[in-house]
């Protein structure tokens, strides 16, 4: 009996083996949770939201004056930003690539 359960415990941790040192494949997307690349896609969102007259993601009038006058502000300078595309433009892999690698916020 105890021969059998020895003979068991080191077959089922022989098959374990040569799964877990085989290395893992490399995926092609990265999931991250992104300070930065948040901020820019909500950004874009906003954006794309207000030029289609759809509900906003953030209510300005939740905002203190001097915060919806920065927030406007924010958006209207992102403006020509979120017109780049985001799969063909080069420009815009390059911004979101350097905010994906800037790190998060300590905030």
């Amino acid at each position: 009996m105890r021969q059998r359960v020895i003979l068991s415990l080191t077959l089922a941790v022989a098959c374990a083996l040569p799964a877990a040192s085989q290395p893992r494949a490399r995926s092609m997307f990265v999931f991250q949770n992104n300070f930065w690349v948040n901020l820019h896609q909500f950004l874009r969102g906003e954006i794309y939201r207000r030029r289609v007259n759809a509900p906003l993601g953030l209510d300005p009038a939740s905002l203190s004056e001097a915060d919806r006058a920065a927030w406007a502000s924010a958006l209207d300078v992102y403006t020509g930003v979120s017109k780049q595309d985001l799969v063909f433009d080069a420009e815009a892999q390059r911004i979101d690539n350097t905010l994906a690698m800037a790190g998060t916020s300590r905030a």
